[in-house]
């Protein structure tokens, strides 16, 4: 176990943590997560999280916490520190599926869980991202397999260790991750026929248990009760309830801007977790569930509730966003890797199914289309411009991709793609005609194995390129050659927390004074516009200089807004996904023209 440990940590790193930095931030989250635990830092403080100058009260201060502790190591924050403690959350989960689906002298359950996680591109690319949300996944995922490990094996002390990674895990993101002590609670249950304790021993064990049941309560509430009493002392009780009745009660009655329907995750999950989705078929086949071994179908059906405990309170609530689904993606992998380990031991035994080998050609096969996919782009052969128009074009990663003719990008663009399409075509092709020849194995490893190559390739040499659509280091650049440092800098409507992080100062926001609980998104952004409107003609009536950076789809909103007023463009420059951005300038009145 310790080999498989130690391998498993090698090839976390080795495939999660080249190039962190490569790529600036990008929107939604990161550069506001970096900006928090810069602000943190500037102020030297661990008990209340500041942005742009005001307390920050959508989430707790530990992700920031180690944003800190990582930029510290490295010499400054930037963005391979804002990466690193989601690295760390991934090597986490990792760790707890290997320790949670390997066995003594049967590592292949853990190892081909390990692969599927990996392989996945949702769980992949999140863990190379400044979010918080593979953090809490990893403390999550080791708290469960703690807790399922104390029971199992009747060693009471890990529950210490699952109460503790709660205890950071609430300190992370909140009360989701008090779901997980639901799980533990269902894995105990599972195992009562394995809790009786050996002949003479029940007093002594008794005495263990209940301490380490009371030692495991205090690791989960202390942590985040000593924070949330030193931050009160310092801001009173405004902060906790902001925090707690806010972005916790509010959040999971209304939703706020992430409402979808209760079937959401229903039609997210199987994208999510491909390409190893189906994998989770054979579970359906009660001849599959026969052929595995008692433990096996144990951990499966545990590996089951607690998908099933996050994915029904998910879906419960009205808020939901595809980064949630991140907390079962460790179980989803688990569920996966048993029958498949379970053919893995056939075939090496000298069987093998038909419906295997099927299967097994259809995920070769699709990785070699993937490659040749890639190798089309790479040629020039595709035209980009009707695929990103489409339904395809919907999609995160595709919106990002540059337009063909896009100079001086668009040859290093297909230069990587054609780069990133080696590993997929080429193992594609050789796992056909490794299980043409009956080489089951060999295929299978071989097919795993492609596709986190892949997504290594398209993140150290596709994501960088896409960065003058994402990143706001360039319009940043432009803001500082026109404004001094003397003079106010103001953003329309909303904030752009990676503006705020690459230019350095605090920014004004001329946002609603009051709530905005309209429904749909067309009417809540024009009463966004109209609640704006007093405060943008106070700001207009300022003196000294000033300027205010307006997004292009609010210019014709902002010109109808201050009718009557004078301004000058100073500078125009691209705002995230080729969205035009202006720099703007009031004339005072003794300039204006007579």
């Amino acid at each position: 176990m310790k080999l498989a440990t130690l391998t498993t940590l090698v090839l976390g790193l080795a495939l999660l943590a080249p190039g962190l930095g490569l790529r600036d931030f990008w929107p939604p989250d990161e550069a506001r997560y970096a900006e928090v635990a810069v602000e943190m830092e500037a102020a030297d403080t661990w008990r209340i999280p500041r942005l742009n100058g005001e307390r920050y009260g959508d989430k707790p201060p530990g992700y920031f916490w180690l944003v800190r502790l990582f930029g510290r190591l490295t010499g400054r924050i930037d963005a391979a520190a804002a990466r690193w403690p989601s690295v760390l959350g991934a090597l986490l989960t990792l760790f707890a599926v290997m320790g949670f689906a390997a066995r003594p002298g049967r590592p292949a359950t853990g190892f081909l869980a390990v692969g599927l996680l990996l392989a996945s591109p949702w769980f992949f690319w999140q863990s190379r991202f400044g979010q918080m949300d593979v953090l809490m996944t990893g403390l999550i995922a080791l708290g469960v397999v703690a807790g399922w490990k104390a029971f199992e094996e009747r060693r009471p002390y890990r529950l210490i260790i699952a109460g503790a990674a709660f205890g950071f895990a609430l300190l992370v993101k909140g009360p989701l991750a008090l779901l997980g002590v639901v799980v533990v609670g269902q894995g105990a249950w599972l195992l009562r026929p394995r809790r009786d304790l050996r002949p003479g021993s029940g007093e002594k064990a008794g005495r263990a248990w209940g301490g380490s049941l009371v030692a495991a309560f205090l690791a989960l509430v202390l942590p985040f009760s000593v924070w949330l009493a030193a931050a009160v002392r310092a801001e009173g009780w405004g902060y906790p309830q902001e925090l707690v009745g806010l972005h916790v009660v509010e959040r999971m009655r209304t939703g706020l801007a992430h409402v979808q329907p209760w079937w959401f995750y229903l039609r997210k999950l199987p994208w999510e977790f491909a390409p190893a989705t189906f994998l989770l078929i054979p579970w359906a086949h009660p001849r599959v569930r026969r052929e595995l071994e008692e433990s096996e179908r144990r951990r499966g059906t545990f590996a089951a509730l607690w998908s099933l405990t996050f994915l029904l309170v998910l879906s419960l609530l009205p808020g939901k966003r595809s980064v949630y689904l991140l907390t079962i993606h460790p179980a989803l992998a688990i569920l996966a890797a048993i029958p498949l380990a379970a053919w893995w031991r056939r075939v090496g035994a000298g069987g093998s199914l038909r419906a295997g080998r099927i299967a097994l050609l259809t995920c070769t096969a699709l990785s070699a289309a993937f490659g040749l996919l890639l190798l089309l782009v790479a040629g020039g052969f595709l035209g980009l411009d009707h695929t990103l128009d489409g339904a395809w074009g919907r999609l995160p990663w595709l919106r990002a991709l540059p337009r063909p003719g896009w100079p001086p990008e668009a040859s290093a663009f297909r230069a990587a793609c054609g780069a990133a399409a080696v590993a997929p075509l080429l193992a594609g092709l050789a796992g056909c005609i490794l299980v043409a020849m009956n080489r089951l194995r060999p295929a299978l490893v071989l097919g795993l194995a492609s596709w986190p190559v892949l997504w290594l390739s398209l993140c150290l040499g596709v994501a960088p390129l896409m960065n003058p659509l994402a990143s706001r280091r360039p319009f940043s650049r432009t803001v500082k050659q026109v404004v001094s440092e003397e003079a106010s800098v103001a953003m329309y409507r909303n904030l752009d927390e990676g503006l705020l992080f690459y230019m350095g100062r605090p920014l004004e926001e001329i946002r609603p004074e009051a709530e905005n609980r309209e429904e749909s998104r067309s009417a809540r952004r024009e009463r966004e516009q109209r609640l704006c409107e007093r405060r943008l003609r106070r700001w207009l009536d300022l003196p000294g200089e000033r300027y205010c950076v307006v997004r292009g789809p609010d210019m014709t909103a902002f010109r109808e807004l201050v009718a009557g007023r004078d301004f000058r463009i100073v500078a125009t420059g691209v705002l995230g996904r080729q969205r035009t951005a202006y720099v703007i300038a009031p004339i005072p009145k003794r300039e204006r023209p007579r």
